[in-house]
């Protein structure tokens, strides 16, 4: 996409990913999912768990990769809706948050006007997109094959390194020798530091290994 837009121009075209997102089941266990119909189900709509991580993935692969817009497909509540749209939607039939309203929501407040700077494939097999702004170098961080977590360890332990999850809780990383365990497992890991130490823990994510288990 970034070499199409470049192609030929004297300033790339900007790229925005204007349409996408995962289809999630409904979070309630009470009650039939409202939501769901033949075009749903052949879009296989999948646990709302899942679909929050899925949606945070394709929100941090997007702008790792360049994107300067992004648009999560579908944030409005609206009872006219069709029901393909509906199921398709961050909200419940109730207009309830889905999971994945919140894992976009915390993702939009960690990662607003922050920059692409692509991704590092780790061991585990797993993937760091990568992130910064004039303050701050994110890496967000899940495994690519497989759901059992796995641990890494990272040659980096500094005071101001900050992890969360999906949800924005701060993760405790074990310490290990000089550095410290990084738990990867299907749901991304958020690894945040000021802006000045971004070589470092990138230099520091290059060189992680996996813990045998």
């Amino acid at each position: 996409m970034q070499a199409w837009a470049a192609h030929g121009r004297t300033k790339p075209l900007p790229v925005w990913n204007t349409e996408t997102g995962p289809t999630s089941r409904t979070f309630y266990r009470h009650v039939p999912d409202k939501l769901a119909d033949s075009y749903t189900n052949w879009l296989r709509p999948v646990p709302c768990d899942r679909a929050a991580e899925d949606a945070l993935k394709l929100f941090v692969l997007a702008l790792a990769g360049g994107a300067e817009r992004y648009f999560q497909y579908w944030c409005v509540s609206e009872e006219s809706l069709l029901p393909r749209l509906g199921a398709m939607t961050i909200f419940e039939y109730d207009a309830a948050l889905r999971p994945m309203a919140v894992a976009y929501a915390v993702a939009g407040s960690l990662l607003d006007g922050m920059r692409g700077q692509g991704w590092l494939d780790l061991p585990g097999p797993a993937r760091a997109s990568l992130l910064k702004d004039d303050h701050r170098f994110v890496a967000v961080l899940w495994r690519t094959t497989g759901r059992r977590p796995c641990q890494l360890a990272l040659p980096y332990r500094d005071a101001k390194l900050v992890a969360r999850n999906l949800m924005g809780n701060p993760v405790e990383l074990k310490p290990r020798d000089t550095g410290c365990e990084l738990p990867i497992g299907s749901e991304p890991l958020y690894l945040i530091v000021p802006g000045e130490q971004a070589r470092s823990l990138l230099d520091a994510l290059k060189n992680s290994t996996r813990i045998a288990q």
